[in-house]
């Protein structure tokens, strides 16, 4: 299934003691994934988690990345607090008017 603009996919974690978020960025940080934090996420009032964030218009594609990044995650060691796939369907960014 293709969407009209992308989905995006958020895989959040539990920080792993004595690891950095430069340290966890830049071993899963790649062409697909982007790592970020937040101090405080406001929506789902979590602080300090990490999260991998993907996109990609085929909705086959953006699952298998995000199923085999949850299971490399695992393996490492991280414990996944969430994973989610969302269809953009207004994006100012690409000229979308509201």
């Amino acid at each position: 299934m293709q969407a009209r603009l992308y989905y995006e996919a958020h895989i959040t974690v539990e920080p792993k003691p004595n690891e950095t978020f430069e340290e966890f960025s830049a071993a899963f940080s790649s062409r697909f994934w982007r790592g970020s934090t937040f101090a405080e996420d406001e929506v789902d009032r979590i602080k300090g988690k990490w999260f991998l964030s993907g996109k990609d218009q085929d909705l086959a594609i953006i699952r298998g990345h995000t199923r085999v990044a949850v299971g490399i995650l695992a393996r490492d060691g991280y414990t996944v607090l969430r994973y989610k796939i969302e269809d953009a369907i207004l994006d100012s960014k690409y000229g979308d008017v509201l």
